[in-house]
């Protein structure tokens, strides 16, 4: 078991590996899966634990857990999976301001490595209008806006809103 704090930014990656004896052929070379975590206060736990049987299916993997301790807490996780293969494609995974920041919503700014920016976004309270980064106004439960590397939209998605 391993043991970090989080205050600010972390990456975890996974990487396929070769299949053992027994399990089917499948690619694996270059495959690999990056974990983004935003957040502050609290303790990485990684550790290799058993899933479930199956003959195809490693015996352990590593899992990555995130915990936070103390009275009368209020947490926001915020996590963004990368799949990728032979080379990623996010350079960086920051939270952004929320505003009013009344903990019902979170919102996080995602760096590609072409230069464009991806802001996501998730609120419990859908019908509540709420200011990202100073800037971009969103109402609704989900939405995401892709700008390309000179800052311009040119994608834009709104759920439930």
């Amino acid at each position: 078991m391993q043991r970090a704090g989080l205050d600010g930014n972390a990456v975890c990656d996974w990487r396929l590996t070769e299949p053992k004896e027994g399990q089917p052929e499948r690619p694996w070379q270059g495959i690999g899966l990056r974990a983004h975590l935003v957040g502050e206060g609290e303790e990485l736990i990684a550790c290799d634990g058993p899933v479930q049987h199956y003959k195809y299916l490693p015996e352990r993997v590593k899992f990555v857990l995130r915990r936070r301790t103390g009275e009368d807490l209020s947490s926001v996780f915020v996590t963004v999976f990368e799949p990728y293969q032979d080379n990623t494609w996010i350079r960086r995974v920051t939270g952004v301001s929320v505003q009013p920041d009344d903990g019902q919503a979170a919102a996080a700014l995602i760096e590609l490595e072409g230069g464009g920016r991806h802001y996501l976004f998730h609120a419990l309270t859908p019908d509540r209008s709420y200011t990202l980064d100073g800037g971009v106004q969103v109402a609704g439960q989900a939405a995401c806006l892709a700008l390309d590397a000179g800052g311009r939209p040119e994608k834009a998605m709104l759920l439930n809103g």
